[in-house]
């Protein structure tokens, strides 16, 4: 009998945080490859906890300032292959009910102005750039309206044109 050599899918966290997306991927029975977080106290913990959980290969963690994905070049990203799944969690300050409380008492432009809006893009990019099999990106139902504008339709829209396919029960709508 001709048995396949198992192998898991790679995986590469965007926005990763202190890593618990890629610890559900990891439980599931994925490699992570790769995170890459704007937060150096994030990307520690995340270092620290994956050397001891995947010892075997621990992931390239790029963590702080230098790494802020606004400017970083996700190529930088040291990879034997592209990674089978992207996941993450862009910013959702200027999308979260909470956070467009404070943004607004903060600036003049508030949470429809949040820079930090636009950070789906990167995820985006990423996608683009290295064509996963499947993608998985988490935020908040206040991503569904800023400034007349859906960004989880936004999102679905552009997966789509490059041809990924989004189940009709992830079209988001409006939640009233």
């Amino acid at each position: 009998m001709d048995e396949k050599k198992f192998r898991p899918m790679s995986v590469i966290d965007l926005f990763s945080g202190a890593g618990g997306m890629s610890l559900g991927f990891r439980a599931a029975g994925c490699k992570i490859q790769a995170a890459v977080d704007v937060d150096s106290l994030a990307g520690d913990t995340f270092l620290r906890n994956f050397t001891v959980i995947q010892p075997e290969c621990p992931p390239q963690v790029l963590a702080g300032a230098k790494h802020d994905l606004v400017s970083f070049d996700l190529r930088q990203i040291s990879l034997q292959s592209p990674p089978d799944i992207v996941i993450g969690g862009p910013p959702c300050q200027g999308f979260s009910r909470l956070g467009r409380g404070k943004l607004d008492s903060l600036s003049d432009k508030g949470f429809e102005g949040d820079p930090r809006n636009q950070l789906y893009r990167k995820f985006l990019d990423a996608v683009e750039l290295w064509r996963p099999r499947a993608v998985v990106m988490e935020n908040v139902p206040g991503m569904l309206s800023v400034a007349g504008t859906n960004f989880a339709e936004v999102v679905n829209r552009e997966l789509a044109e490059m041809d990924y396919r989004i189940p009709s029960r992830f079209q988001l709508k409006e939640i009233s």
